[in-house]
């Protein structure tokens, strides 16, 4: 059972499905050449109308995993569960995508 449902009762019961809010998202990535992992994980979030905000890589081991940090400008969650369904899918992901809601300041 996939971690990030994109289509079923749970999917399509979602309260959250039109609520739209950054995301902050950590991933453990394989460090391989050719370059291209982050490539392959910007164009899902495009397919999903998703823009990324800022990118911040670190490390540059040769073997092994580094980590990808992620900020996006706010996207649909329905959007964001079918992007993450996808990434699960790719072999450069060593890890499951921590995924943070940066939902919006309240004016006072």
């Amino acid at each position: 059972m996939p971690l990030w449902p994109t289509s079923g009762p749970s999917a399509e019961k979602s309260p959250f499905n039109d609520r739209r809010a950054a995301q902050l998202l950590l991933f453990q990535v394989f460090r391989r050449r050719p370059p291209g992992v982050l490539s392959k994980i910007s164009g899902i979030l495009g397919e999903n109308n998703i823009s990324i905000y800022s990118v911040i890589q670190k490390g540059r081991q040769v073997e092994g995993s580094v980590p990808v940090v992620m900020l996006t400008h706010e996207a649909k969650e329905s959007s964001v569960r079918r992007a993450l369904y996808q990434m699960e899918q790719l072999e450069v992901l060593t890890d499951k995508t921590v995924t943070i809601r940066v939902e919006p300041s309240s004016k006072q």
